[in-house]
């Protein structure tokens, strides 16, 4: 994939992302990594899911597609379901509800903590892993890398009083 349309692409996801944080907190620039590494800069957003988003018992329009998960550092491919999404907008929307309203099997906020961390885009990312969020091992890595290369916290909302 050419640099132009990497550099399209994130352009894309910004306001999105940044609409996000503006409603829950959730630092762009973890949403917009995110949304790179899980659709494959857009490649394999089937369903217009760019995160990987299950169906879970929902009532929801999905699709069925093949997928990686790690079961103690084993890869596996499995076929599961997946939420379907009408755009870009309503998948990033699903997303950021999801990280501040998903429930655990207890009831609980299951991304609490990573929610309490919003303030450093890192510390989050290693909370959503700790959470659950994904079965890679590499997955905060591979975050934190997209994050560098292409200086992703350049659109993180900076909280009143805080310095660039």
């Amino acid at each position: 994939m050419a640099r132009k349309e990497q550099l399209d692409f994130i352009a894309k996801v910004a306001a999105p992302a940044q609409q996000s944080q503006q409603k829950h907190g959730i630092p762009a620039s973890v949403t917009i990594a995110q949304c790179i590494l899980e659709s494959g800069w857009g490649k394999k957003a089937l369903g217009n899911n760019f995160f990987g988003i299950k169906k879970g018992k929902a009532n929801v329009p999905y699709v069925e597609f093949t997928t990686h998960e790690f079961k103690q550092t084993k890869k596996l491919e499995e076929v599961d379901q997946f939420r379907s999404f009408g755009s870009l907008e309503e998948s990033v929307r699903a997303h950021g509800d999801l990280i501040a309203f998903g429930r655990d099997g207890k009831g609980g906020l299951r991304y609490a903590a990573a929610m309490a961390a919003v303030d450093d885009p890192l510390v989050y990312a290693l909370r959503l892993k700790e959470c659950g969020y994904s079965t890679d091992p590499d997955y905060v890595k591979k975050i934190a890398d997209l994050m560098k290369q292409w200086d992703l916290t350049k659109f993180d909302e900076r909280s009143k009083g805080a310095t660039a």
